[in-house]
């Protein structure tokens, strides 16, 4: 508790000296949903109608989008590990007894813990005053942060693994982009993951991505949380647990061969 503590007080003063950045892009993250409430409202007045989705249903997704990736969004972790791994920071970490998945897993939630007071404030009044347009399933609050909290923690498993390849490929930014546009498409982060056909809506329902942004939000939109689905959850955070630590194994015991 005291390591968290410290490593939360050092991730605010970091932020704190790019405060007005981080509300600046917090708000303008905001014209991208005002952007999609014209288009939809343009869409359904002429008469088209698009899966289950009405008008408030689809503007509603779209802001619940932009709240949830915000908060999950676990990019940033995968860029840090390959950062230290490409400069040799990673050794520092190495020889100190400490736990590099616990160690970042602490830097991810006290990063997230900031992110989630700075996005939830300005959307409560975006959501007061567009609330002719989002439509939000309160009483459904308490499955939703279960599955929120579930879809950062498989968001964290799944960037640590992508920045831990930079063992074997230092220059691995292109490959951490391609996989973050990658996992918006088959996350629900660009459209619902019911837009797309039943063969691929079963294959996905597999995979962990749609459980980090399209689950929480789907619940929001008055989907139950049933309890396959949360085995699913729980199974996928234990194999890429395993993974993990597997993947961390025999990238040091590379790192120490090369001895970078």
């Amino acid at each position: 508790m005291k390591t968290f503590k410290g490593i939360l007080l050092n991730t605010f003063i970091e932020r704190k000296i790019y405060m007005f950045n981080t509300v600046m892009s917090v708000l303008l993250g905001f014209i991208p949903v005002l952007v999609m409430i014209f288009l939809w409202n343009a869409i359904y007045k002429s008469g088209l109608k698009i899966d289950d989705f009405n008008k408030n249903s689809i503007i509603t997704y779209f802001f619940l989008v932009y709240i949830v990736s915000n908060i999950t969004e676990a990019s940033n972790i995968a860029r840090k590990i390959s950062g230290d791994i490409r400069s040799g920071a990673i050794n520092n970490i190495l020889i100190k007894p400490i736990n590099h998945l616990k160690y970042t897993f602490l830097l991810y939630l006290s990063d997230k813990i900031i992110d989630t007071i700075i996005t939830i404030i300005p959307s409560i009044v975006f959501a007061f005053l567009a609330r002719k347009y989002i439509t939000i399933n309160l009483h459904k609050m308490v499955p939703f942060l279960l599955a929120l909290i579930i879809g950062c923690i498989l968001n964290f498993l799944i960037y640590y693994i992508i920045g831990l390849s930079s063992f074997w490929s230092i220059n691995n930014g292109g490959i951490i982009q391609l996989w973050n546009n990658l996992i918006a498409i088959v996350s629900g982060n660009k459209f619902p993951i019911s837009f797309l056909p039943i063969f691929f809506q079963k294959i996905l329902i597999l995979l962990p991505f749609e459980y980090t942004v399209y689950l929480p939000i789907s619940i929001l939109l008055g989907k139950t949380l049933s309890v396959t689905t949360i085995m699913i959850e729980f199974c996928w955070i234990i194999v890429m647990y395993i993974l993990s630590k597997i993947i961390w194994k025999k990238g040091v015991a590379l790192n120490e061969g090369v001895g970078m």
